[in-house]
């Protein structure tokens, strides 16, 4: 997962190859300290190896998704559009993931495996629409700005609840860094801003891992950027101007701040996993 965050190009070739199979990735959901389904760790690596929505590659050569959703028809093709991978992702059902973990790791109380399952979830869906809204060279026939969902700022607040439900004394509280990490980025309401800190600082004295530090300190550089774009455009609307076109009404150009261009712009290749 920490591939998610290196820039392009960096690693020397995809974790995702067609050998890999169910049983595989199963068992990085079994045994992996970082907790995140097969099921959407699958969409993780086809969007990392950039293998979907290719119109210059055969239909019958691309990869098919190994999980299915019985939310989801069986002849669904996740990988068609951009918007359909996106249905996959919402397909995904917590619940019936944190009953099925039972034969693995059994748990009394399925609360918390749901909590951080559904977290999961939103933070996959976060990362995939940021990365699918994005030009792809070479991909004319694809519209160039498929845009964010209408839902992805509602996504963003119910994981930061949904990560508040989890304690630190909780063995999934040590599963949250990436999750944590998307949702600090895409945070559009400065009052989570501390929240979000806190996750991390908590998670740094739990696990002691200085790639949480850094995580912080990148959300934390991101943010100050994010506010300067928003403080440069409201002074640019407030100046006069008799050109009645140059002036948007629209001032929430929160969206239109790319964190994912932030992280390829430091020339740096975080590893938050």
């Amino acid at each position: 997962m920490g591939s998610t965050l290196a820039r392009p190009g960096s690693l020397s070739k995809p974790f995702y190859t067609s050998s890999m199979g169910p049983a595989m990735l199963k068992r990085l959901e079994e045994t992996s300290y970082v907790g995140c389904p097969a099921y959407l760790l699958e969409v993780i690596l086809l969007i990392h190896a950039g293998l979907y929505f290719d119109p210059d590659v055969d239909p019958n050569s691309q990869p098919s998704m190994i999980f299915t959703s019985a939310f989801l028809s069986q002849d669904s093709n996740p990988l068609q559009s951009p918007g359909a991978l996106l249905q996959h992702i919402q397909a995904f059902d917590p619940y019936a993931w944190a009953e099925s973990m039972q034969s693995c790791y059994y748990l009394a109380d399925l609360s918390m495996r749901t909590a951080l399952a559904t977290v999961f979830k939103g933070a996959v869906y976060l990362y995939a629409s940021r990365v699918l809204s994005r030009p792809r060279p070479g991909a004319a026939t694809i519209p160039n700005h498929f845009g964010l969902p209408s839902d992805h700022a509602e996504v963003a607040d119910l994981i930061i609840r949904k990560i508040a439900l989890i304690p630190i004394e909780d063995p999934h509280f040590k599963c949250l860094i990436w999750p944590t990490f998307i949702a600090g980025a895409e945070c559009r309401d400065p009052v989570q801003r501390p929240f979000v800190l806190n996750k991390l600082r908590a998670l740094y004295f739990n696990i002691t891992s200085v790639n949480v530090r850094n995580a912080a300190w990148v959300l934390s550089l991101m943010w100050q950027k994010q506010d300067q774009k928003k403080a440069e455009k409201q002074q640019q609307q407030q100046r006069p101007t008799t050109d009645i076109h140059s002036h948007d009404d629209n001032n929430d150009d929160d969206d239109d701040f790319d964190w994912i261009q932030e992280l390829d712009n430091s020339r740096i290749d975080w590893l938050f996993i």
